[in-house]
């Protein structure tokens, strides 16, 4: 990608761009990935919106060691088109810490941010406004300078463990819906349910049942409307145990 210079450097030209001539097509086309722009207002419109985002970020391993481009969704599969703006890492290899954040997109809040160690099939965070993001991404920054992996990820997880357990084997997407929280739908079973995540080290929140929880590497995961493959399960089963029952009986 052209113009790979860091997040913070990238401000300092925007706020240059500002100042002058307001050349925006010339100085930011290039951010765009396969996309142009004949009408300047239109690109300061645009690049002005994720400024304000960017702008917002305070961390300095975001701000220093990543640089940032745009992708116009100009023909998206759903909804009205929107763009988003891409957070890479200046050198080395990705490893888990790219990102994205979209605005206005289709079935989401106003900010949606999709990253690359949560998976792009469901947002990692969202939230209405520009403050909120920007302190996400700052706590995500901190989380990257220090090799830290949030508890959410093993949770998510043991989440898709779950599913595949419930479900047999298919696709599967994952959303976060709170605190140890989480929202799921398959392949095989295309309905929103929700699942519970608690640690077997600690104490069970209220009216978690563990009798019903399945475990994954110490953390247990319960679905309070989920457990409908069970039920089948357990319902052939004792249909089952019925005819034999019957069968025995005739037998005799």
């Amino acid at each position: 990608m052209p113009g790979e210079i860091s997040v913070r450097q990238w401000l300092e030209k925007f706020h240059a761009c500002l100042q002058g001539p307001k050349d925006f097509s010339a100085q930011f086309e290039g951010d765009w990935y396969d996309s142009f722009f004949s009408d300047n207002n239109e690109m300061r419109r645009r690049v002005s919106r994720f400024a304000v985002l960017a702008a917002a970020i305070t961390d300095p391993y975001i701000l220093d060691n990543y640089y940032i481009w745009f992708y116009e969704h100009s023909m998206p599969f759903s909804g009205k088109p929107y763009d988003d703006i891409r957070f890479d890492p200046l050198s080395g290899e990705r490893n888990g810490q790219y990102f994205l954040v979209s605005l206005n997109r289709a079935g989401r809040k106003r900010w949606s941010l999709y990253s690359e160690r949560f998976g792009f099939s469901a947002p990692e965070f969202e939230c209405g406004n520009v403050r909120g993001m920007a302190k996400y991404i700052d706590g995500m920054g901190r989380q990257f300078a220090q090799g830290i992996k949030p508890a959410f990820l093993l949770e998510k997880w043991a989440v898709e463990r779950f599913i595949t357990r419930q479900d047999g084997f298919g696709d599967s997407v994952v959303y976060r819906a709170g605190e140890h929280r989480y929202r799921y739908r398959s392949s095989n079973n295309p309905k929103l349910r929700t699942a519970i995540v608690a640690s077997v080290s600690e104490e069970l929140p209220g009216g978690f049942p563990l009798d019903q929880a399945k475990e994954f590497r110490g953390l247990l995961v319960w679905s309070p409307d989920g457990m409908e493959r069970d039920d089948v399960e357990k319902s052939a089963a004792a249909q089952e145990r019925q005819i034999s029952k019957k069968e025995r009986e005739v037998e005799r």
